[in-house]
């Protein structure tokens, strides 16, 4: 028995001598934390976890740089590498990025902004400017847009595809051209709007307790046609704070102040047919201020309830909710389609950082104004995977996760 026995010989067989093919098989299933460290044993490691093979599947997983929503995609500045989506994740997660404070004002404002890949829109009291989003982001210098209102304030904008939309403090719709001139102006409100989205079709208005629908100007060669009159008009028992067109262009919602009514109600475009008034134990005067169409099903929405709160049309009712960790009205949100979601409050210039797959929120973002200006709320914020862009009552800041800065402000788990 022991001669057929095989003898052993006393080689030790080491990790590193593994073929790559064994290697990214084991390496699958370390966290990206653990792939970190691998990649500094020695370079044949580095080597193979620098391949974008082993961060693939990971790359979903982060927080606002999973990039899959190509709506989301449109907001953002760059294409992020599947390592680079970690890497800029955990900077969001652990409140590692640059601040700079941009475009100060005199006076105090409710500003709005818009983000799209290329560029950065803001509106606020009579002035509405556009700059190009470069790598060393100067306002003086970087300025493609810029317009003033001489009668009115701007009290919020849409962009479509040849021209730009304001709605003003004294109820006119105001068009003007992408290089800046003025072309045409539409009565159309009595008092301030509010409130104001677009579909390829229709621009849809609010002012006090009132929906307007008009027609978008349609383009016959070089030239726009303006129809001045209103499609259709209803009237609510509340005051509209919010009203938002969802992706099919088919429906849209409204966020009303909740006094008298349901705060989210929505309505068929075409026959201004109310659809749903969205049922929950609302508490009077929880009214809607801000709101997001993740999907043609789905409705994220915030405002004086103090939560962030998901919708389904489907069901008709609130399937998920997350509360403020301050107990703070929210202004207003910002989504990336997917599981990221970033929310502006009522105090401190804080913005709040929360996944849908969490309970707890997972970071604070203070924008610590200078000149003593820490108390305003975040009236409007967007950001795509790598920048956080908020405003406050006298400044625009913005915040850049994709540097590898060594400072960090965490105050993740700081409000319990």
């Amino acid at each position: 028995m022991s001669r057929n026995r095989v003898k052993m010989t006393d080689h030790k067989t080491n990790i590193t001598t593994l073929p790559s093919e064994l290697l990214i098989i084991i390496f699958e299933y370390c966290s990206a934390f653990d792939l970190v460290r691998l990649s500094q044993v020695c370079q044949r490691f580095h080597e193979i976890i620098k391949r974008d093979l082993l961060w693939f599947k990971k790359s979903y997983l982060p927080l606002a740089t999973n990039q899959k929503s190509e709506r989301f995609r449109e907001r953002c500045s760059q294409v992020l590498c599947n390592r680079s989506k970690w890497r800029v994740s955990y900077n969001w997660q652990y409140g590692k990025y640059a601040k700079k404070f941009l475009l100060p004002q005199r006076m105090n404002a409710i500003p709005k902004i818009f983000l799209k890949s290329d560029k950065l829109w803001w509106c606020g009291n009579n002035l509405l400017t556009c700059f190009n989003r470069t790598k060393f982001f100067d306002m003086g210098n970087n300025t493609s847009f810029k317009c003033i209102n001489n009668i009115c304030d701007f009290s919020t904008f849409v962009l479509m595809r040849d021209f730009i939309v304001t709605g003003g403090s004294c109820g006119d719709l105001n068009y003007w051209l992408i290089d800046g001139k003025f072309i045409h102006v539409t009565h159309a409100h009595a008092n301030d709007i509010n409130a104001m989205d677009a579909t390829s079709e229709v621009i849809l208005t609010s002012s006090l307790n009132k929906v307007k629908v008009f027609p978008v100007p349609v383009k016959n060669d070089n030239s726009l046609r303006f129809y001045d009159y209103c499609l259709y008009s209803m009237i609510t028992t509340d005051k509209i704070w919010s009203i938002k067109a969802d992706i099919e262009g088919t429906k849209f919602a409204i966020g009303t102040s909740a006094n008298e009514s349901m705060p989210l109600q929505i309505y068929n475009i075409e026959r201004m047919q109310c659809l749903m008034e969205l049922s929950h134990n609302w508490r009077r005067g929880a009214g809607i201020l801000d709101m997001v169409w993740e999907d043609p099903h789905t409705i994220l929405s915030c405002g004086y309830d103090t939560f962030i709160r998901k919708w389904d049309m489907r069901c008709g009712r609130c399937v998920n909710s997350w509360a403020d960790p301050t107990d703070a009205t929210l202004y207003c949100i910002s989504s990336d389609y997917h599981n990221t979601m970033i929310a502006g409050t009522q105090f401190n210039c804080m913005a709040v950082l929360w996944d849908q797959r969490q309970r707890e929120y997972m970071q604070l973002y203070f924008m610590k104004c200078p000149g003593n200006r820490n108390k305003s709320p975040i009236y409007s914020l967007d950001f795509d995977s790598t920048h956080l862009y908020c405003t406050t009552d006298r400044y625009l800041v913005e915040l850049d996760f994709y540097g590898n800065t060594k400072q960090s402000f965490n105050y993740n788990g700081m409000i319990k």
